[in-house]
């Protein structure tokens, strides 16, 4: 689950910290707290779209491979691809009462991004494969993960050329065995 925060100035930060409000998460030591709903709201729903971009994105540079894997003389290549896709991603809203009338009007009290559970039954680190300012792999040659590293910033120039220099999925990170990412 997701949760923009942002960092609080000093003093509101001792307010806060001092009238305890129970609507806001803070913390002093680290200095954070959640958004107010309506930005939190605007910033977690620019991420979902971005999610589901993203993922129209990688479906079509598959697209793009099948057809053109189809057109060629010899069916398959003689590697094997790897078959990719986005967390499952959802808004979920948290809703308060108004009053206690038999009217059933509610508020909005915040809102989350719950994002699909990456389970981990290979105890298989989190890597990132390519990073925001590079279309190089960040794993080296000799690290695992370097392999699928080259295959995602070869799927970087498929959307970069096919969206005619647009666009692009930076920041590609998951774990290897199960093939689920999250940006």
């Amino acid at each position: 689950m997701k949760r923009p925060y942002r960092e609080l100035p000093v003093v509101e930060r001792e307010k806060r910290t001092r009238a305890a409000a129970k609507s806001d998460i803070t913390n002093a030591a680290t200095r954070i707290a959640r958004l107010g709903f309506a930005d939190e709201s605007a910033s977690l729903h620019t991420e979902a779209t971005l999610l589901g971009w993203a993922d129209s994105l990688l479906r079509y540079s598959y697209s793009f491979l099948d057809d053109f894997i189809s057109r060629q003389t010899s069916s398959q290549p003689p590697f094997t691809i790897p078959r990719l896709r986005f967390v499952n991603s959802c808004l979920a809203y948290s809703a308060k009462a108004v009053d206690n009338s038999s009217h059933s009007i509610s508020t909005n009290r915040a809102v989350y991004l719950l994002e699909e559970f990456i389970p981990d039954t290979e105890n298989t680190p989190f890597v990132k494969y390519a990073h925001n300012g590079c279309a190089k792999p960040l794993p080296t040659e000799h690290e695992p993960g370097y392999k699928l590293g080259v295959f995602l910033c070869f799927l970087q120039h498929v959307q970069y050329q096919q969206t005619h220099k647009q666009v692009f999925i930076s920041d590609y990170q998951g774990m290897e065995h199960c093939h689920l990412y999250s940006d």
